[in-house]
């Protein structure tokens, strides 16, 4: 169920991150070689029309991972036997992202996959509203990614 306690969580979420979007243009030093260098690496950009189209990229994705372990809850499986096969199966998914998004980046989402892997049925779960706490967690990756490259705007590091 969605309360107005839930839409004010993720209202004030969505608001905090086009505010780091808006931040980050307006007072960090975009790391033009590095975009450049990786045209196809979205996250990096900090583009305000990467907000939308991946606001609704990460929803299809978490409707997916909840009707997932929501299917394998329906099994009777406790929890950590959830969290084992949908860390698999998560894993497995994201292996050929590797070869697609370059090696350092596709490694780098595998490796963020697998961490959201264990926690996104413990969220799904165990906590009320975790749907959305797992979108907000889904979001938060690609954002905070974005944001590290801008600071440390790596144009002299070898990726």
């Amino acid at each position: 169920n969605i309360t107005i306690f839930s839409f004010a969580i993720l209202i004030s979420f969505l608001t905090f991150n086009f505010l780091t979007y808006f931040l980050s243009n307006k007072f960090l030093k975009r790391p033009y070689k590095l975009i450049e260098r990786y045209p196809k690496i979205l996250f990096i950009k900090m583009d305000y029309r990467y907000l939308v189209s991946k606001s609704f990229d990460i929803l299809y994705q978490q409707i997916i991972i909840i009707i997932l372990v929501l299917l394998l809850a329906k099994l009777d499986l406790n929890i950590i036997t959830i969290t084992i096969i949908f860390s698999i199966m998560f894993g497995i998914g994201h292996v050929p992202i590797i070869k697609f998004e370059n090696n350092f980046f596709g490694l780098l989402i595998l490796l963020a996959s697998f961490f959201a892997s264990f926690l996104f049925p413990l969220l799904i779960l165990n906590f009320e509203y975790g749907f959305i706490y797992t979108y907000i967690l889904h979001w938060l990756f690609y954002t905070n990614t974005g944001l590290l490259f801008w600071i440390l705007n790596p144009e002299h590091l070898k990726i």
